[in-house]
């Protein structure tokens, strides 16, 4: 068992009822915190003095597009469903495997150097999760790699109004066990009706009875989700994820969080893309959402990987 120290730093709990900074010790044994003690009860041959700096937990962005880093800031200033150039398009859907691995780790470098230690990072349906998530373990990332094919791991069915959507859908339903299933939900009242018009239900309902059951379900943004549309979800442990920066750039309404809660799902944080969000900032999406810190921080952090997102210590 190897023991580490680190002396006279500032702590942030995930505690919501000690939510500040404090000094103090800590002992690490195995890379684990053991045990956190008063500032300076440790002698100062023991670790390494962490006087001025700050030790937090590891934060997880639970919502990104790391692929379009090189395309970072180009569609800061258009709302969500405002018609982009064709040739903008056609730079998208050819944009080579190895450009996007070359922006991908460019972004996932920067969160790493903020912090952030988990990802859940959604690609284009056109290239292959293989070397994305190799490139996050390489760069030893915890989270997600969410993908389009019958072989990935991580299904993402894109937005109920993508032109592939009845594709993605007819994979989900060959899928044989559960899995994990992405969906950009009910960003707009126009895609919500969309939705209810190609499904001919209620979207939730409808998109539930298609998934092989205990399937796990991230539903990012769901910015003009209804109670019922939710609530068709709760009994699944599905997670909402917010991404406020992004959403208020894109001209959406960010998901009311007591309202996911009260539903009985859980509510995770991300940045979405670089394209709409040139930030990469978890702390401002936690000032942009109507949230007391303490449930921010919650949100965040491992705390939420582990609740909302289903990992669990070791």
């Amino acid at each position: 068992m190897v023991s580490f120290c680190i002396r006279n730093a500032f702590l942030l709990s995930e505690d919501r009822s000690s939510f500040s900074l404090c000094p103090g010790d800590i002992v690490l044994e195995d890379e684990v915190i053991t045990d956190v003690l008063p500032p300076s009860t440790l002698s100062a041959s023991d670790g390494v003095d962490g006087s001025g700096c700050i030790i937090l937990p590891v934060l997880a962005n639970a919502h990104t597009h790391a692929f379009e880093h090189l395309l970072k800031g180009f569609k800061t200033g258009r709302k969500i469903d405002e018609p982009h150039p064709d040739w903008f398009w056609k730079l998208y859907e050819a944009w080579p495997t190895e450009l996007a691995l070359l922006g991908a780790r460019l972004h996932l470098l920067e969160y790493l150097a903020a912090g952030v230690g988990v990802v859940v990072d959604v690609l284009r349906s056109s290239m292959p999760t293989g070397p994305f998530e190799a490139l996050r373990k390489e760069l030893g990332l915890g989270g997600l790699q969410f993908g389009v094919g019958a072989n990935v791991d991580c299904l993402d069915l894109g937005s109920e109004i993508h032109s592939s959507f009845a594709t993605r859908l007819d994979i989900l339903d060959s899928r044989p066990g559960p899995t994990w299933i992405h969906l950009h939900f009910m960003e707009t009242p126009q895609r919500r009706e969309a939705a209810i018009r190609h499904l001919g239900r209620d979207p939730g309902t409808a998109l539930r009875v298609r998934a092989p059951a205990h399937s796990r379900w991230l539903l990012s943004h769901a910015s003009a989700a209804e109670v019922q549309d939710l609530r068709a979800f709760s009994d699944w442990r599905a997670t909402v994820v917010s991404t406020p920066g992004a959403e208020a750039r894109l001209g959406e309404r960010t998901a009311d969080p007591r309202c996911v809660l009260a539903e009985g799902l859980d509510l995770a944080l991300g940045s979405d893309g670089p394209c709409y969000n040139p930030r990469l900032d978890l702390f401002e999406e936690a000032r942009n959402l109507c949230h007391c810190d303490g449930d921010a921080l919650d949100m965040k952090t491992l705390d939420a990987a582990w609740r909302a997102l289903f990992w669990r210590p070791g």
